[in-house]
């Protein structure tokens, strides 16, 4: 697409080449005439290829085409961020499957004739963003480090980006601020290449800008995906132990499919009817929303505070490891008992709900105590057992997020939570797979079988259990 300038630079050029062409056989009106007819076939077909952009609004998973045959997708990174804050994540590629982290929306921007884009994170809601300026970078890294993800209420101009495809079938993206360019570096690149993580080291492995079009890694493929409903919201009411289910968006003409007995819901489970669901036996209720023409939404989960839960790990599927709590101040550890204690027995108190994320409160239902996140260690005084809100604490550290991934959850302190979309920093995990009884600690290390964690339900009252 030209801009109107260059139309204009064009159009004086062919004006140009109408005297020379038609100043020896026409004069006068006739010639004058030849010239206004011209300019407008030029004005026309300017016009009408301002008009044919490529229209690239949808859902779609980004991929970077510097590693041939592989599937580097654009991801929120995790450890970095803009100016050191933690709701403002930098971006990189991460050689993953098509998954809700992977996915984007783009919405179409036309300014003054020219199509630009808003790149929306589809599980977060949060836009694509030109740095201004990098604190603490310079030179190279100045340069490479000017994307992150960021919150709006009124997104600015440092969300648009045009979009272009230099080669077939692959585009390039760049600001439409001009200001945010160095040089000549204008264009979306990979830091060095893609990375096996989602870790980030000084512009390693980060989007920024640089400049060319040649390199691979400056092209992108757009990979259509169908929109994907948004998440229900599950609500709890402590007065007559009741669950209600709503959905974000008024008349969108999604249904909610929901199961009470901690089975994965899908679109052949009930329908919900706007009447409040009663606690099942096994306290928790999970629901999606499901709409033709869309990919079901993400499982929402919500677990009763009157119902006792267990957590096993998934290291040793025919061993019983379960989290128990200590008797006193001591550490958080696992037991390899049959026999279920009420130490085992963990009761889910929602503590905030922030978007569609939900951090509970893990009450153990023996000793009455709460979890709490003493430190972003590994070592054995990373949890501990304490009364709620003590004098002198961060709330943060009393608040955990389930991250819910086939048939096990990841645990994450919120206080070491940095991003909205799945975190692989500072985890739960059992500390390795022959220390059976040794503290539980916090690893970066979502992925591994010691960090997953079985959600097992059990009876409100673990009655026949040894309390203490």
């Amino acid at each position: 697409m030209k801009r109107i300038e260059d139309m204009t630079s064009d159009m004086t050029q062919q004006m140009k080449l109408t005297d020379m062409t038609i100043g020896n056989v026409m004069n006068g009106g006739v010639k004058a005439a030849a010239r206004v007819v011209l300019m407008l076939l030029i004005l026309v077909a300017g016009v009408g290829e301002m008009w044919a952009q490529t229209d690239y609004s949808g859902t779609y998973y980004l991929r970077n085409t510097q590693t041939n045959n592989q599937n580097y997708y654009l991801v929120p990174a995790v450890g970095g961020y803009y100016n050191n804050n933690e709701a403002t994540p930098y971006l990189t590629t991460f050689k993953t499957a098509q998954d809700m982290n992977s996915m984007w929306r783009l919405v179409k921007v036309n300014v003054d004739g020219t199509d630009y884009y808003r790149i929306i994170h589809n599980s977060t809601g949060l836009y694509v963003t030109a740095n201004g300026t990098v604190v603490g970078q310079s030179g190279n890294d100045a340069a490479r480090l000017r994307m992150h993800l960021e919150a709006f209420n009124t997104p600015t101009d440092a969300t648009l980006f045009l979009i272009t495809e230099p080669s077939g079938g692959k585009v390039a993206i760049r600001p439409k601020d001009t200001s945010y360019f160095v040089d000549d570096k204008c264009w979306w690149d990979m830091g060095n290449g893609n990375k096996d993580n989602y870790w980030n080291n000084n512009w390693e492995g980060a989007l920024g800008l640089w400049n060319g079009l040649s390199s691979p890694a400056y092209n992108w493929i757009l990979e259509s995906t169908l929109p994907t409903c948004a998440m229900p919201v599950i609500s709890y009411n402590s007065t007559d132990l009741t669950f209600s289910i709503s959905y974000p968006i008024s008349e969108d003409g999604a249904s909610i499919h929901y199961t009470t007995d901690g089975t994965e819901p899908t679109a052949d489970s009930p329908v919900y009817n706007d009447t409040p669901l009663a606690e099942g036996a096994v306290g928790m209720v999970r629901a999606i929303a499901v709409k033709e023409g869309y990919v079901n939404s993400a499982v929402a989960d919500f677990f009763s505070p009157s119902h006792a839960v267990l957590f096993k790990t998934t290291d040793a599927p025919n061993q019983s490891y379960y989290m128990i709590a200590p008797l006193d101040d001591s550490y958080l550890s696992i037991t390899t008992s049959n026999v279920p204690n009420a130490r085992m027995g963990w009761l889910l108190e929602l503590a905030e709900r922030s978007g569609d994320i939900d951090y509970y409160y893990f009450k153990n239902q023996a000793t009455e105590q709460y979890l709490y996140c003493n430190s972003g260690t590994n070592n054995g005084d990373a949890l501990r057992m304490k009364p709620l809100n003590e004098d002198g604490t961060e709330p943060e550290r009393y608040k955990f997020r389930l991250w819910r991934t086939g048939d096990y959850y990841n645990i994450v302190p919120q206080k070491y939570a940095y991003l909205p979309a799945k975190d692989l920093d500072n985890c739960l995990r059992k500390r390795d797979a022959s220390d059976n009884v040794n503290p539980i600690g916090l690893y970066k290390d979502a992925d591994n079988p010691l960090s997953r964690w079985q959600f097992i339900p059990v009876t409100k009252c673990l009655t026949h259990c040894e309390h203490g």
